[in-house]
């Protein structure tokens, strides 16, 4: 396992948040690490400068969108699970018929993303990895306590955001999250987390 999240981490994002068009399709590309706000350096203050998938950016990109399709193209290993639903969410409720493609991963808070596609698709060497709720967390016991129970709850959200596509016992569901597991797109297509698997690989995967 490690050397697969070796392997995972090593993957090139070229972040961005982009809307384009391409033969006539509206294609947004949501790459890299899923957050609130920009983040800031702890000590200084200072924003942390790169290119991040914010709800605000998604939200800009839709409503510069023309058509009533959508082709989102995801690569990201998660972030923040606030952003990660809202995100999710927003895309549900949009107006739009909306494809995900998953070009290389879609881990963390980016499987809660692709969940929200009227259709998930993923290339042969595409992946998804699914998984509890963490986070960093200082404080007293009682502190820490309260966050063990208020991240269980978080749980109990990531779960229901794969529960409307997965095909199986929700006992099966639980134990996949809990073990922190990495699917393949021949893995999602049977659980039902990706519906069409693509033939041909992305060119926009580099290791």
């Amino acid at each position: 396992m490690k050397n697969f999240r070796e392997a995972c981490a090593s993957i090139d994002f070229n972040p961005k948040v982009e809307l384009v068009e391409e033969n006539g399709k509206e294609k947004l590309y949501l790459y890299g690490s899923i957050v609130e706000e920009t983040p800031t350096n702890w000590w200084t203050g200072d924003e942390i400068p790169g290119e991040y998938i914010m709800i605000d950016d998604v939200k800009e990109a839709f409503n510069k969108a023309k058509g009533d399709e959508i082709e989102i193209h995801l690569n990201s290993r998660g972030g923040d699970v606030y952003a990660s639903v809202a995100i999710g969410n927003y895309i549900k409720d949009s107006n739009k018929n909306v494809t995900i493609i998953i070009d290389a991963i879609a881990a963390s808070g980016g499987s809660i993303i692709a969940m929200a596609g009227d259709e998930i698709k993923m290339y042969p060497n595409s992946l998804m990895m699914i998984h509890r709720a963490s986070a960093m967390v200082y404080g007293n016991c009682e502190n820490l306590r309260k966050f063990a129970d208020d991240l269980e709850k978080f749980d109990k959200a990531v779960l229901a955001s794969y529960s409307e596509h997965f095909k199986g016992e929700e006992r099966e569901l639980e134990r996949l999250i809990k073990d922190e597991t990495y699917l393949t797109a021949e893995e999602c297509i049977t659980l039902g987390l990706s519906l069409i698997h693509i033939s041909e690989p992305t060119r926009l995967l580099s290791i």
